[in-house]
């Protein structure tokens, strides 16, 4: 088999991975730095990639890939604390059709992004995954569900986490007693604002001025009817009249009807059984993907917030496409290594199934990839 056969891109990055590559922007190996890196650092993130992708390419290594590498480095915070993100990222295309993309490795380290999404409620943000977590390779194995929405036109996504110590990881499962606690704020604020914004709309008059106007309407009937039609129409208004307390009330209450649902039913759950509250949250495909759409740009409620606590209409635990709600755990960090050593690495891997070349790589990866060793790169 020819070396020339398969094109490999080895692009080493830092920060927030989204960097593409021509042919030709790849035909020089110089890495340019970009932020503000010390030279101290810049050096301990290079040995550090230069070692990991030293070890990954043993792994997967075969003589049908012939590796170039091309490396943009600059400065970026993980969202799990004060450290630098860094990594390097493979992709595969075949000379035949270059615009192709059968297979992606990714290796970064201070970095869970490419793992998780985001949502928020009630002004704080959450992340997300409908990743099945198992233990593969001596680490934790996120396998995403092999669909177009999820991995990309069909191809299968996997990603493993490298962590010094299984039981400190660098994410917390969020219970369900502090999602739903959040649920309520949002939906008791939401409520309040809706009255609020009905009581500006509407005046309440004072109950001696209703009075007159209600005598002022009867006396009006009094004049233009007499007998069984008077005693008729003076019915028909009596019943219908509606004082302005009652009719403000009327209108909060249609308004927030949906608000005051959701919130029995948040109710109902927060008096469960306080070891189920203790359990991960897994919400529903539709929750989330109202949250998805939030503007996390601002930390504070808002429409899409306030939709998404409207669509929650109890946990997803055994609902196909379930979703896991986690959050950052700055706990799981030692904060006295410096910013640019790797607290914990992730690997993730995408490629395509169908394709012969993929597929063997996907296989050798599996085999060889060792998490004991990776984590011998962790603090230093």
């Amino acid at each position: 088999m020819t070396r020339t056969h398969t094109l490999v891109t080895l692009t080493f990055v830092l920060g927030l991975l989204h960097t593409s590559s021509t042919a030709q922007q790849l035909a020089s190996p110089t890495s340019f730095p970009t932020g503000h890196l010390t030279r101290s650092q810049l050096a301990g993130m290079k040995n550090t990639t230069r070692t990991l992708i030293q070890l990954v390419h043993d792994y997967i290594a075969t003589d049908a890939c012939d590796p170039t590498w091309h490396g943009d480095y600059f400065a970026g915070r993980s969202a799990s604390g004060p450290l630098l993100k860094f990594g390097a990222q493979c992709s595969f295309f075949t000379l035949e059709h270059a615009a192709s993309k059968k297979a992606e490795l990714l290796l970064l380290a201070n970095d869970l992004g490419p793992l998780f999404g985001h949502v928020a409620i009630n002004g704080n943000d959450y992340l997300t995954t409908r990743a099945a977590i198992t233990r593969r390779n001596g680490c934790l194995y996120f396998e995403l569900p092999q669909n177009a929405e999820t991995s990309g036109h069909g191809l299968a996504t996997s990603f493993w986490l490298v962590t010094a110590d299984s039981s400190r990881l660098p994410y917390l499962p969020v219970t369900r007693r502090e999602w739903l606690l959040e649920i309520r704020k949002q939906l008791s604020g939401d409520t309040n604002s809706i009255a609020a914004e009905w009581r500006r709309k509407i005046t309440v008059r004072p109950a001696a001025e209703q009075e007159a106007e209600k005598q002022r309407q009867l006396r009006v009937l009094q004049t233009l009817y007499s007998g069984t039609d008077l005693q008729v129409r003076t019915n028909l208004y009596l019943q219908s009249f509606v004082s302005d307390e009652a009719y403000l009330r009327r209108q909060i209450n249609t308004a927030t009807a949906l608000h005051r649902s959701t919130l029995r039913t948040i109710d109902s759950l927060l008096h469960s059984d306080p070891a189920d509250l203790k359990r991960p949250t897994y919400l529903s495909e539709e929750t989330t993907a109202v949250l998805s759409g939030t503007d996390l740009a601002h930390r504070s409620s808002g429409p899409g917030q306030a939709a998404a606590a409207l669509s929650f209409h109890g946990f997803a635990d055994s609902r196909p496409g379930a979703i896991l709600l986690v959050r950052p755990n700055p706990a799981a960090t030692d904060p006295y290594l410096s910013e640019e050593k790797p607290q914990f690495l992730l690997l993730g891997w995408r490629f395509d199934p169908t394709d012969p070349l993929a597929a063997s790589l996907d296989g050798r990866l599996h085999d060889n990839l060792d998490g004991r060793e990776l984590k011998q790169l962790l603090g230093k």
